[in-house]
């Protein structure tokens, strides 16, 4: 009698061991009484469906964070003429989240292509570093030269690794080749000329851009370190900076909005919904689960058979419907995810849709259970 009962730690009620417990859910499982592959098949629809949505929908909201990044509106711009120091401009690139920082000055400079003698272009002084923040499409970073943005490159026919001549005799290496679409961006570097400044070029620069990405307001502030005569520099005042120079601390492209926020959107509101809407339909199918057993259910609580022993032996019936929904659901989430960007970030729905399915399973039904009643015996007989 050992092995079949144990005293209730509350009472002196008498239940089922849990050995028995586990023979009995055993024998349900073995039997298909508590039909684990059509409810554990049909549970794993429900999960796949709800995968399937969410990581489609997260695979939009990735892609339009790529688009919004490309555009320029996660880089900021400090502009402050003859004020920015390009060296600390440079090693703001350093910083964690900061993906690539650099300094620009406009010069008096126009290039006058020999093949464009009507036209000339203007000519940008870059730091070192403002080459990691263009978007390239053709470089040679051995070779000293120019840069040429898309549309002076198409005008003149040329591109990177070839020269070309201009109207004082001059013959001018390309270097390389960037985008800089009319998106929305700060006009400028659209129809332009960059180039690094002499060796003995000592002027400070006008602007510092550092493209944030992930965005961190926190980080922003980090654009007034090259500002000359800031209070990082120990060895001079802010009165460096005279009031008649305009200092600006702008959004490279504002078309798309301050920040990106259609991932906090994601998370905050459609992920709780839909596995709040998971949830709910697995419950469903629990208490259908157990609802068509009610038959059973009530005959073995007239044969003495405690509601918490059956409850506990439903929780054991259950959990090959479980298992079996997960397995079938993850090779769907590793064919649906594969062309994620950020696979890491499909975990965080997976699990909480998947989660939420086995406590509706199992809560539907242990519900079905509670709501089973002995009286009804007979009723349960006759509408079999």
């Amino acid at each position: 009698m050992e092995d079949v009962w144990y005293n209730n730690m509350v009472g002196n009620e008498k239940m089922l061991s849990r050995n028995v417990i586990v023979r009995e859910s055993y024998r349900n499982w073995k039997t298909g009484t508590s039909k684990p592959v059509l409810f554990g098949f049909v549970l794993g629809i429900v999960i796949v469906l709800g995968i399937i949505l969410q990581v489609r929908t997260l695979a939009v909201v990735i892609e339009n964070a790529e688009i919004y990044h490309n555009s320029g509106a996660s880089t900021q711009v400090l502009d402050a003429k003859d004020a920015v120091d390009a060296n600390i401009c440079d090693k703001l690139g350093n910083i964690d989240n900061i993906k690539s920082a650099g300094a620009i000055k406009t010069t008096d400079i126009k290039i006058t292509p020999s093949s464009l003698p009507n036209g000339s272009i203007p000519l940008f002084y870059i730091s070192p570093n403002f080459i990691a923040g263009l978007s390239l499409v053709s470089y040679d970073a051995k070779t000293p030269g120019v840069l040429l943005s898309e549309t002076v490159q198409k005008r003149l026919g040329k591109t990177a690794g070839e020269y070309f001549m201009d109207t004082g005799g001059s013959r001018i290496y390309i270097r390389g080749v960037y985008q800089y679409p009319d998106d929305g961006r700060q006009a400028g570097l659209g129809y332009a000329i960059l180039s690094l400044p002499p060796n003995n070029y000592a002027e400070n620069f006008d602007t510092c851009l550092a493209d944030i990405w992930p965005q961190n307001r926190n980080l922003n502030s980090a654009l007034w370190l090259p500002l000359v005569g800031s209070s990082s520099d120990s060895n001079s005042s802010t009165n460096n900076v005279t009031s008649s120079q305009k200092v600006h601390l702008s959004q490279l492209n504002s078309k798309l909005g301050e920040t990106y926020t259609q991932y906090d959107s994601y998370l905050d509101s459609l992920l709780p919904l839909t596995s709040f809407l998971v949830l709910i339909i697995a419950l469903l199918f629990g208490f259908i689960s157990m609802r068509v057993r009610r038959l059973e259910v009530a005959s073995n609580i007239h044969a003495g058979l405690k509601k918490l022993d059956i409850i506990f032996i439903t929780i054991f019936d259950a959990f090959p419907a479980v298992i079996f929904s997960s397995l079938l659901s993850l090779p769907v989430l590793l064919v649906v995810s594969q062309n994620i960007l950020y696979e890491t970030a499909v975990l965080v729905p997976y699990l909480k849709i998947l989660l939420g399915s086995c406590v509706g399973f199992i809560s539907g039904c242990v519900f079905a259970v509670i709501l089973t009643r002995e009286q009804h015996l007979f009723k349960y007989f006759k509408n079999r």
